[in-house]
C-alpha cells in the first residue's frame, strides 16, 4: 500500500534529504489557506512524487459561501497548477473538483471531463460515501482504473462508521471484479491501516506530524509490528520523524509488492 503524508513543516523537511524518498499529498489552495509555499518547496526539491488535491475539503473546512465561488476560474486556476508542478515533479494522478454538495453530480462531471482534456496527467474520479450510491461508484470502477473514496474520515468517530465494514466489503468486490485501485482518502491514520490494506492501493495519512509529537504507535507490517514509542518529555526532531515515517512508508509498498507477486492481491 502506498501511502502519501501529508507536508509537516514543510521549509524543514524539504532540505533533507529523506525528502526525496517521501510520497506527498499536497493540496491546491485557490484561497491560499497557507499551503503556496508548500508548492514552491515541493517543486524546488521534489520528493518521491505526489497527489494532488483539489482542494475542496478546504472549501467545506472554512465553509466559504457558494457565492463566493467562481467555480470556473477555481479550476482553471488548479488547471495551471497542476501543469505546473507536473512539469518539476513526479505526479502519481491528481483529484477531480470533487465539489459534489456545491455543484451536483452534473457539475463535478462537466469539470471531470474538461480536466482530463486539459491536464496531461492521471485524473482520479472521487465517489463520496455519503452523497453518492454505489451503482455511481460501480460505474466509476467500470470507467477507471484509480478511483478514490471520500468521506469516510470524516466520520470516522460517529456511528456512520460501523457500517464501513459493509463498504469495505463492496470496495473488495470491486477490486476484484474490475481491478480497481482505491485511494482511501484521509483514512492513513495509524488505527486504520490494518483495516484498509485489503482494499486500499493507497492512502493520506499526517503520519509524519504523528511521529514529531508526543505519540506511541503500533502497525502491523507483513504480519510483524512495528512500534515506537515516543519520549513523554522531548518532541522528537523533525529529522527522526521523516526517518521513521519514511521507513514505514517504505515496508508498507515492500509488502503490497510482495503480495503482487504472490499473487495475493
Amino acid at each position: 500500500m502506498k501511502v502519501y503524508t501529508i507536508p509537516y513543516e514543510m521549509g524543514r523537511i524539504s532540505k533533507a534529504e529523506k525528502f526525496k524518498m517521501l510520497r506527498l499529498l499536497v493540496t491546491f489552495d485557490y484561497f491560499g489557506f497557507g499551503r503556496k509555499k508548500d508548492m514552491v518547496d515541493i517543486v524546488s526539491n521534489p520528493p518521491k512524487s505526489v497527489l494532488i488535491d483539489s482542494g475542496v475539503y478546504s472549501l467545506i473546512s472554512h465553509e466559504v459561501p457558494l457565492v463566493k465561488i467562481d467555480t470556473d476560474e477555481y479550476v482553471f486556476g488548479y488547471i495551471k497548477t497542476l501543469r505546473t508542478v507536473g512539469e518539476f515533479v513526479n505526479v502519481d494522478g491528481f483529484f477531480e473538483f470533487d465539489w459534489y454538495k456545491g455543484i451536483g453530480v452534473e457539475g463535478v462531471e462537466y469539470y471531470r471531463k474538461i480536466l482530463e482534456r486539459e491536464v496531461n496527467l492521471k485524473m482520479i474520479p472521487v465517489w463520496n460515501v455519503k452523497l453518492l450510491d454505489s451503482d455511481y461508484l460501480e460505474k466509476l470502477c467500470r470507467s477507471y482504473d484509480y478511483v478514490a473514496i471520500g468521506g469516510m474520515a470524516l466520520n470516522r468517530e460517529t456511528n456512520v462508521f460501523r457500517n464501513y465494514i459493509h463498504l469495505l466489503r463492496l470496495l473488495y468486490d470491486l477490486k476484484r471484479r474490475y481491478n480497481t485501485k482505491f485511494h482511501l482518502l484521509g483514512m492513513g491514520a495509524i488505527k486504520d491501516l490494518e483495516m484498509i490494506r485489503e482494499v486500499a492501493y493507497s492512502c493520506d495519512s499526517s503520519l509524519l506530524k504523528v511521529m514529531a509529537g508526543h505519540k506511541r504507535f503500533s502497525v502491523i507490517i507483513d504480519g510483524r509490528p512495528y512500534s515506537v514509542q515516543a519520549n513523554k518529555n522531548l518532541r522528537h526532531t523533525i529529522d527522526w520523524a521523516l526517518d521513521q515515517c519514511v521507513a514505514v512508508m517504505q515496508a508498507l509498498e515492500r509488502e503490497e509488492e510482495g503480495e503482487n507477486e504472490n499473487g495475493n492481491c
